[in-house]
């Protein structure tokens, strides 16, 4: 056996499950962690799962993970849908003694309740990670932070590191996330935004410059360093500056990370027609920066060749906060999150490059939502004829002025290829 996907722990189940295998039935169910029940377990682990590669299971107890640990040699990849912080201990010293040599892939649900006997900080998530006796290859969990991207880096995982997938990254830095995505050459899937309507208040995000990444050791003379260097566009005449090689140019194929950074002039008030807050918008510091610092992300999102799934926004909304509702000047109640939308983004325009984005043949989804995009009718009738595999177009601002695409694509592609975003909650 190779591959096993478990149930959550009843009594009934598991005196099957540990029965067949020859097992002592009666210790096995419950969880409770006590020598009949570790017995047993050992048991099933040696009789059935000796050469087990993949396992798949609900929640564990004390007890079972120390079965695991010692029956299951061969394992290489874990998946835990609930897990607390004595259990996350054992699997730990697991690793650190050598008794999950092969171990490289992990996908577990940490615990995101206010709980601390529960909750796995984020030095604990580096501990394991140090502990891994091979590079890791997976790492998903539901949180990293700044102690557990660095030891991915200064471990040497980035060599081996092929997908990273968090939801809650609070605390790591921009140069961090660069350095993940600079220095892994197998990388293919790399998401730090949630999709799936969970809130997330605490998610990283890309900042210009790093993810532009421009070569700083070529020479250029002091008029052209202030319009291409530091900030990032390579604007101006003259020579511009190279972006680094970064090594998942030609393996990535799953980004999902805010970019934020750009100044935007074209900007003056926010979805709500209201006044956009100090903190959201940044100044140019020379005409055009803006718009070039937009062509240098696409300039770096186009040497994504084989990119599948480009999601730069996504719906953070906290619909449940009471708090965020207020009056609009119409009086028309809104969910009042100003700060939380993108508006130093790219705008998605052909005005500001778009057309860079013409190599990627591969695409199959776009998420665009809550970004101050400017998707038109040209806009989309370019995405739909360049990028013939795109099968969904995310977060079109149909109640204002990305509603002609929204129409054209609909009434062009029958697939129902816009999922438009609508700041209406009813």
């Amino acid at each position: 056996m190779r591959q096993l996907r478990l149930p959550a722990f009843d009594k009934g189940v598991w005196q099957d499950v540990v029965g067949a295998s020859g097992g002592a039935g009666d210790g096995a169910g419950g969880g409770g962690g006590g020598q009949e029940n570790t017995s047993a377990w050992s048991m099933f682990m040696k009789n059935v799962c000796l050469n087990l590669e993949s396992l798949q299971i609900d929640t564990v107890d004390q007890g079972w993970m120390q079965a695991l640990s010692r029956a299951t040699p061969h394992l290489r990849s874990l998946h835990i849908q609930h897990i607390y912080n004595k259990d996350w201990r054992i699997l730990i010293h697991s690793l650190q003694t050598g008794r999950l040599p092969h171990l490289d892939s992990i996908h577990i649900n940490l615990e995101r309740g206010p709980d601390k006997d529960k909750r796995i900080a984020d030095g604990e998530v580096a501990e394991l990670i140090k502990a891994g006796q091979t590079g890791w290859r997976t790492i998903h969990v539901t949180r990293l932070g700044p102690l557990s991207v660095g030891a991915l880096i200064q471990q040497g995982h980035c060599a081996s590191i092929e997908h990273i997938e968090a939801v809650e990254t609070g605390g790591v830095t921009s140069d961090q996330l660069r350095r993940l995505l600079s220095s892994s050459p197998r990388l293919h899937t790399f998401i730090i935004l949630e999709n799936e309507g969970q809130i997330t208040p605490s998610v990283s995000h890309f900042l210009v410059d790093d993810f532009i990444d421009l070569d700083l050791d070529l020479d250029l003379d002091d008029d052209n360093d202030t319009k291409s260097g530091g900030g990032g566009g390579g604007g101006g005449s003259g020579c511009r500056r190279s972006l680094k090689p970064w090594a998942c140019e030609s393996t990535l194929r799953v980004f999902s990370a805010k970019i934020l950074g750009i100044p935007r002039p074209d900007i003056t008030v926010s979805y709500y027609n209201t006044p956009i807050p100090e903190d959201a918008t940044i100044q140019e510091t020379y005409p055009g920066q803006g718009l070039d610092l937009q062509q240098r992300v696409y300039e770096r999102l186009a040497r994504f060749s084989q990119l599948e799934v480009l999601e730069l926004g996504h719906d953070d909304r906290d619909l449940g906060g009471k708090y965020k509702y207020v009056q609009d000047a119409a009086g028309n109640v809104i969910h009042d999150d100003r700060d939380e939308y993108q508006y130093s983004c790219v705008d998605m325009n052909l005005g500001s490059g778009l057309r860079v984005l013409v190599g990627l043949k591969q695409l199959k989804r776009l998420n665009v939502t809550r970004m101050a995009t400017r998707i038109g009718v040209e806009e989309a009738g370019w995405m739909v004829e360049n990028w013939s595999r795109l099968e969904e177009l995310h977060g079109l601002n149909v109640e204002q002025e990305e509603v002609a695409a929204h129409e054209w694509v609909n009434e062009m592609c029958p697939s129902n290829l816009s999922h438009p975003f609508k700041f209406s909650w009813n």
